[in-house]
């Protein structure tokens, strides 16, 4: 018989921190997961490996500089459609 774990309380914030990080986990391992498909992919199709990494910085600096649009885009998006739900 194993002994119940007595006095091991955590709080809602710890809990709400922990679905958090496994949220961030899984998003981390799905990211590298599609990244490293992509590899595969256009290495096995005849892309050399620096240029597949050249590509992938590419995108990914581009991403970053129009993120701050589409973010805001994407906020007023959310808030339009919490409020429509409010009426």
């Amino acid at each position: 018989m194993i002994a119940p774990v007595v006095g091991r309380r955590f709080s809602e914030g710890s809990k709400i921190m922990n679905e958090q990080e496994k949220d961030l986990e899984k998003a981390e391992q799905e990211f590298f997961e599609t990244i490293i498909s992509m590899i595969l992919y256009l290495n096995k199709n005849g892309i050399r490996l620096d240029a597949v990494r050249e590509m992938i910085q590419v995108k990914v600096e581009d991403a970053f500089v129009q993120y701050p649009k589409l973010a805001e885009d994407c906020q007023w998006k959310n808030r339009t459609w919490q409020d429509d739900e409010d009426l």
